[in-house]
């Protein structure tokens, strides 16, 4: 990636940033703090989700934002997510963070300016999440990963999320040991 695409990310986040805040007090919530790409969490833990926290009371809005342009056009595929190779979007790092920063009322969300996936070893995980754009006015779409999905002992299809699996390890078995809660929301401009 060039300096001038590296450029165009910082200028996007700064963009979606103002967005939010700007947001936050035109729905009058006055109160709300936040920080900008500031670690929150603890010791050897990464902050995956550092871009922007919007605390409104009890309320946690945590986003990490990713740009891409037409030349440089990204796509979201299964090896961004299950290697840290790439673009820092791991899910075993992003659950690290989830670990450390959960609470009942927050919320995790993964930013993409990119093109949504469309290969079925992503896709067949992804589950669209209806009404939970964050523009008023202009059209995303949001997918929640299912992790039962993942974690499938015996899936028809080997989906071949192996080092996912190794790198959680004891960490995380099963979908169980998150309960009900999302832990990751992705939305694709």
């Amino acid at each position: 990636m060039s300096l001038n695409n590296a450029h165009e990310g910082y200028d996007y986040q700064d963009l979606i940033t103002s967005y939010f805040i700007l947001k936050e007090i035109l729905d009058g919530n006055l109160d709300s703090v936040f920080s900008i790409d500031k670690k929150n969490t603890t010791g050897d833990i990464p902050d995956r989700f550092d871009d922007l926290v919007i605390t409104n009371g009890a309320d946690i809005q945590r986003k990490q934002i990713k740009y891409s342009n037409e030349s440089v056009s990204k796509t979201l595929i299964k090896d961004y997510l299950s290697s840290d190779s790439h673009y820092s979007i791991a899910l075993h790092k992003l659950f690290e963070t989830w670990k450390e920063l959960k609470t009942s009322n927050t919320e995790f969300r993964l930013c993409l300016a990119w093109v949504e996936p469309t290969n079925d070893d992503i896709t067949r995980v992804l589950e669209l999440q209806p009404n939970k754009s964050s523009f008023n006015d202009f059209s995303t779409k949001v997918f929640k990963i299912n992790l039962d999905l993942l974690w499938e002992e015996n899936p028809e299809i080997f989906n071949r999320w192996n080092s996912l699996s190794r790198n959680m390890g004891s960490a995380i078995s099963s979908s169980q040991s998150i309960g009900n809660s999302c832990f990751l929301r992705v939305f694709f401009t």
